[in-house]
């Protein structure tokens, strides 16, 4: 799961600052730092949702995700970000929490929806198509917000986007 080549110096060079205040996440014995930053979503019909998202980008960061994360709340995830569109595959090893994964494309369209994952479950769960980025956010959320594909996730790291 993890990607090869460069991150665009603009998103390494946010990622590395917003770093610098991120609270570490105590797992397993380990200390990984998550810059936290924000994500607004909005829907075919011009609903917006907004949502506090740590950020994963390094392959190490995105290796851990969400795993030994024991609650979050409804408006808070995270966002994974990737140096190219290519399918992707995730897997709920270790993660205690029911999530719902959004797919999106490089400028944030929504291309998959995998509603209810199973904590710790290590089937493994793709994209089917190419994707840029995944959007973790509580189970249940993608259809308590009416979520579908064409639905669009803005964020600095997405194509396009400067804020959220």
């Amino acid at each position: 799961m993890t990607a090869t080549g460069p991150l665009p110096l603009r998103l390494l060079l946010w990622t590395v600052l917003g770093c610098l205040a991120a609270a570490p996440v105590h797992a397993s014995g380990q200390d990984i730092a998550f810059a936290r930053d924000a994500v607004e979503i909005v829907t075919q019909d011009g609903r917006s949702h907004t949502f506090r998202v740590d950020l994963a980008v390094t392959p190490r960061q995105r290796a851990h995700g969400l795993m030994f994360r024991r609650s979050m709340a409804a408006d808070e995830g995270m966002l994974f970000l990737f140096d190219r569109e290519r399918q992707r595959s995730f897997w709920m090893k270790n993660t205690f929490l029911a999530l719902d994964m959004i797919f999106l494309d490089r400028s944030g369209v929504i291309v998959r929806i995998a509603r209810d994952t199973v904590p710790l479950d290590e089937t493994s769960i793709r994209s089917r198509v190419p994707a840029f980025a995944v959007l973790e956010v509580l189970a249940g959320t993608a259809r308590r917000l009416g979520l579908q594909v064409g639905d669009r996730v803005r964020h600095r790291g997405l194509t396009g986007d400067e804020d959220p």
